[in-house]
């Protein structure tokens, strides 16, 4: 009787282990590694190396050592580094080291003085003067000029200069043929300057004799005195200080009155006074 009362339970069993045993055998283990196959590996906190195929979506990423350092694409600062970064390259040596080309569309590059460059230029210094192609040398063929100083073409070489201010390629000083002032009257001719105490005979190339440039034209030998003759007596009053006259053009010959040989007439009244003559005189001014 009581073998009758476990048969149910013997034959729970046995079907029990029978949908064991198939399910065991029926099931397939998976034929691909995750992610492909049908579950992916989960991403953990241990120090074995993981890798994910798919995208992997978070606020930001930071130091586990430092957190001073992170990425975070949607902040003001998006990242910040501590060491070296390399584009193209896995040993960069500066904290920037790109290998390959370098595109700017906007802003230029701004250097340690704060002066922003926006066009390509030469670091090369060719005439080895210590200043690099454009950059900072105005002439990088010629070591004695670099920079740009304003003055005033002087033609002539006398000092002083004529004409609109210009930018000149220079060294410390302004090269020859230039100078700070432009106070020269005319610039083709070294004579015509102002402070000259010369005086000419010829213009100075514009018809103009205004050689110490104050804007008038001075006769130099106007009313000087042709009358003494040597040590004796003297000519006429008539012959004394009478040429050139102020009004006397400017590089003219006038005639004026000279003295010549005494008269042969001795004791007769006037002889032995030296007689008048007509002397060639060319104006001079300044």
């Amino acid at each position: 009787m009581s073998n009758l009362k476990s048969l149910p339970f013997i034959i729970s069993v046995l079907i029990m282990s029978f949908l064991i045993v198939f399910f065991v055998l029926a099931w397939t283990a998976p034929t691909q590694a995750p992610p492909e196959g049908n579950v992916p590996t989960p991403l953990n906190v241990g120090p074995s190396f993981q890798t994910k195929i798919g995208n992997l979506a978070a606020g930001a990423f930071y130091d586990a050592n430092n957190n001073q350092y992170f990425i975070d694409p949607s902040a003001p600062v998006s990242a910040i580094f501590a060491g070296n970064v390399g584009v193209g390259t896995t040993d960069p040596s500066e904290r920037l080291t790109v290998a390959g080309t370098i595109k700017l569309t906007s802003g230029g590059i701004k250097f340690p003085d704060d002066s922003i460059q926006i066009s390509a230029v030469s670091f090369i210094d060719n005439d080895n003067d210590g200043y690099f192609e454009l950059l900072l040398d105005c002439d990088d063929s010629d070591p004695t000029k670099w920079r740009i100083l304003t003055g005033y073409l002087d033609s002539d070489n006398d000092g002083y200069g004529a004409g609109s201010v210009q930018n000149i390629c220079s060294g410390d000083t302004l090269p020859l043929g230039y100078v700070s002032n432009s106070d020269d009257c005319y610039d083709n001719n070294a004579d015509a300057r102002p402070g000259q105490t010369s005086c000419f005979t010829i213009d100075r190339g514009d018809r103009s004799f205004d050689y110490d440039c104050n804007n008038t034209e001075l006769r130099c030998n106007a009313n000087a005195a042709h009358g003494q003759c040597g040590t004796g007596p003297y000519c006429h009053n008539a012959c004394l200080n009478c040429c050139p006259s102020p009004g006397a053009i400017c590089g003219s010959t006038v005639i004026c009155c000279g003295c010549g040989a005494p008269s042969q007439c001795p004791g007769v009244n006037g002889c032995g006074w030296y007689t008048d003559i007509s002397v060639k005189v060319t104006v001079t001014c300044r």
